[in-house]
């Protein structure tokens, strides 16, 4: 609780700073730029608790608190055992989905990447294999009035692999 009331003071302290700073301010070409950078600031504190799990090992530390959690005060090898068992598959569960996840948002990124760059609207991007190191891209709507090939050298070059599997479906 104490966590919570700690980022909540830290979020009211920076959304208080900026309305005096703002009201400080005198009207002009800066108080768009302070507005924007404040903002932003909000946003990072905003972000602030999420910002650890990020970080890597959060999965980690959620097998170890749910092998305590799971295992209670009875410690025999049996109950154990199990307890593990259940923990390997919820962290097996957690990365599926993390993988899934972050399948997905490349594939997000990747799409939009390429409609800014080729100017092309009906395009759908699917990513696989992201997480694992060989990624596989497909592509589905592809026009054909433009090259595949420089399709492919984007993406290499995008998502800085070189060893990218495209596949393209019309």
């Amino acid at each position: 609780m104490t966590l919570l009331g700690a980022w909540l003071r830290s979020l009211v302290s920076i959304v208080l700073l900026a309305v005096f700073t703002e009201l400080l301010l005198p009207e002009g070409s800066m108080h768009r730029y302070v507005r924007m950078v404040f903002g932003l600031a909000i946003i990072a504190a905003m972000l602030q608790p999420i910002v650890p799990m990020l970080q890597g090992h959060w999965s980690q530390d959620f097998e170890r608190s749910a092998i305590r959690l799971l295992s209670g005060s009875d410690s025999s090898s049996e109950n154990t055992a199990w307890t593990t068992l259940q923990t390997h598959e919820v962290k097996n569960e957690l990365s599926t989905q993390t993988e899934e996840d972050a399948n997905q948002l490349l594939a997000g990124e990747l799409h939009q990447a390429i409609q800014s760059h080729f100017q092309i609207d009906d395009l759908q991007v699917g990513i696989s294999g992201a997480t694992g190191g060989q990624p596989t891209v497909n592509i589905v709507g592809w026009p054909p009035s433009i090259s595949k090939s420089a399709l492919k050298a984007f993406i290499i070059h995008w998502m800085g692999q070189p060893n990218v599997t495209i596949h393209f479906a019309d």
